[in-house]
């Protein structure tokens, strides 16, 4: 009976010992990906930074984003470089603004041959379904509410100043301000979900855009790690600003469109360390003052004019806030003190009010000296 016990024992041994040595060997065979159902490259979406990754990085990618939102422990992904995980890392935060819960930081787990993607969250999976509906019904009333026929332009144009309207920079909780939720149902926003909820509407009314980062240098001088839009509108790129033309002044306006579409030439006065590089961003066509005639070489009669007709618009739409934009130090200075110290701007008034049968006591005036701006808001 021992011994029959003893071999039974030893069976028993042998079977854990084969089945650890299965599993060991198992790790040392690398997991064949070539049946990854590579689904974003054709589904038509915007994803710059996919674009960029190798192809074990594009196979990451799509694992992870296709399981992320269960909440999983880990995701087993191809074997890649370091390098080539931190691209793909990158390219999933930046590309994909619905992304709620993931944290910008997570680990890799390396068996044998097995790499494991071990995902951060910020809250349990059923919170972050709740926030992503919650999100997601705010962005369909809004892209439901978009005028029909409206050009690309004028599209990016209404969700720039949507945003500005129904948002507020977030100052005091270090906490909010990053997501899609954030911006969308919160209202409360710094520069990242400022720059993603444009992205995630963007993507869905199918104009090409990326995010661009950097170093903001505000009008103190101050200097911080900064967000913003690259823009594609009729096939030439463009930055877009959204969070630095949000006034929120109650004296002057909600905001302004000081950092709509402007090029390489003119951000690089406040926007430094641009990544990604060599962004093309070297036209002015859909800048914001160019589109509508309030870019001046010289402040004379002709900029006059156009001032003044621009003035009749603001009374005929029952608005109260216009912008010009100047090319030079030279004009813009000139118009500055013409406009601020001297009374032109209240002739300007009148000659418009005569048209308009309508006439205003004040102006008010907010300027940028670096892009060359003046905000004016007739009380």
């Amino acid at each position: 009976m021992k011994k029959w016990t003893v071999i039974l024992v030893l069976l028993v041994l042998l079977g854990v010992a084969v089945f650890i040595n299965f599993d060991r060997i198992a790790l040392l065979i690398p997991t064949d990906f070539s049946d990854t159902e590579m689904v974003f490259e054709s589904d038509g979406s915007t994803r710059y930074y996919y674009d960029t990754l190798s192809d074990d990085g594009k196979v990451a990618y799509t694992k992870i984003l296709s399981e992320i939102r269960t909440h999983p422990e880990s995701i087993e992904i191809p074997n890649l470089s370091d390098s080539e995980y931190d691209e793909m890392f990158y390219a999933l935060s930046y590309d994909n603004p619905e992304l709620l819960c993931m944290k910008n930081e997570s680990q890799l787990q390396r068996q044998g041959a097995k790499t494991y993607f071990l995902p951060q969250y910020f809250c349990d999976a059923d919170i972050c379904e709740q926030q992503r509906k919650e999100m997601e019904a705010s962005v369909e009333n809004i892209l439901a509410s978009v005028p029909a026929g409206l050009t690309d332009y004028e599209t990016e144009l209404y969700f720039h100043d949507w945003i500005c309207k129904h948002f507020t920079y977030e100052f005091d909780d270090p906490d909010i301000g990053y997501t899609t939720y954030d911006g969308f149902v919160l209202g409360r926003a710094v520069c990242e979900a400022y720059s993603r909820c444009m992205q995630l509407l963007l993507n869905r009314s199918g104009i090409p855009n990326y995010l661009a980062t950097g170093t903001g240098i505000d009008i103190n001088g101050d200097s911080e790690g900064h967000m913003w839009n690259v823009v594609t509108i009729d096939g030439k790129n463009y930055y877009l600003d959204v969070t630095w033309d949000d006034l929120d002044s109650a004296e002057i306006g909600q905001y302004c469109h000081t950092f709509f579409n402007v090029s390489e030439t003119d951000i690089a006065e406040n926007h430094l360390g641009i990544l990604p590089q060599g962004n093309n961003c070297v036209s002015d066509d859909a800048n914001y003052f160019v589109v509508n005639g309030l870019l001046f070489d010289a402040y004379d009669s002709a900029a006059k004019t156009a001032i003044a007709n621009e003035i009749q618009d603001v009374f005929n739409d029952g608005s109260n806030t216009f912008e010009i934009r100047f090319t030079n130090d030279d004009a813009y200075l000139k118009a500055l003190n013409a406009l601020t110290q001297d009374g032109d701007i209240y002739a300007l008034v009148q000659r418009a009010g005569r048209r308009a049968a309508r006439t205003y006591d004040e102006a008010l005036y907010v300027q940028d000296d670096g892009m060359r701006t003046i905000q004016f808001a007739l009380q």
